[in-house]
């Protein structure tokens, strides 16, 4: 797996839905992950680092993990399952010593949660966020053509039509719907309402995942 980090938060102008572009570390690799309005704004004042004088809601979360002696060590993006993105945050137990870890007892706890969330967190954090290699071989679009420096992916940001962008997904027909389908056939945040009632498969870190239907 890879690290990613947000690259950009964008509106499909044809679905009026926001989009997250995630930057493969290392790669010309795009991500794109179509979000809800709500989670758009909360992620946009993650990104902005907007103060508030009372917690919101991940601020709050947070502020239980730093109270329950939990730190975050990563958030995964690892599964996709019919156009739903799967991820998981994985915590570290601090109670738990050197000698217990030692001695076989795992510290590290694993909460199913929206890719989404993970993001803002992530922004909030600086904890680090990945994604599965499967999901990049399959999902992730390359850019190629765009130079190596910021100032590049900014302009082509700035400059980008999302149906052109669309064009990029349906080049390789293998990986994705035809995105002049409906908006349910594109790759989601869990967010949305999906029937997503099979038990999902297990990723790097094992055990089964189940979708988040809030």
């Amino acid at each position: 797996m890879k690290r990613a980090i947000v690259k950009a938060l964008v509106l499909d102008k044809v679905s009026n839905t926001p989009v997250v572009l995630l930057g493969i570390e290392n790669t010309k690799k795009i991500l794109p992950i179509w979000i809800g309005a709500c989670e758009a704004s909360i992620m946009a004042i993650a990104i902005e680092k907007v103060p508030f004088d009372r917690p919101l809601t991940h601020d709050l979360m947070l502020n239980l993990v730093k109270e329950l002696n939990l730190r975050i060590e990563r958030f995964v993006i690892h599964s996709i399952k019919d156009n739903v993105f799967y991820a998981k945050i994985v915590l570290r137990d601090l109670v738990v010593s050197d000698k217990e870890v030692s001695d076989g007892i795992n510290p590290f706890i694993e909460i199913d949660a929206r890719p989404s969330d993970c993001i803002i967190l992530s922004l909030k954090t600086g904890a680090p966020l990945y994604v599965s290699n499967e999901i990049i071989a399959t999902e992730a679009i390359s850019l190629d053509e765009l130079g190596d420096s910021e100032e590049d992916f900014k302009k082509f940001v700035e400059s980008m039509d999302i149906s052109e962008f669309k064009k990029l997904l349906n080049e390789n027909p293998d990986n994705f719907e035809s995105f002049e389908d409906e908006q349910r056939n594109i790759p989601q945040d869990d967010s949305s309402d999906f029937d997503a009632n099979e038990d999902d498969e297990s990723d790097e870190f094992g055990g089964d995942d189940e979708p988040d239907n809030f």
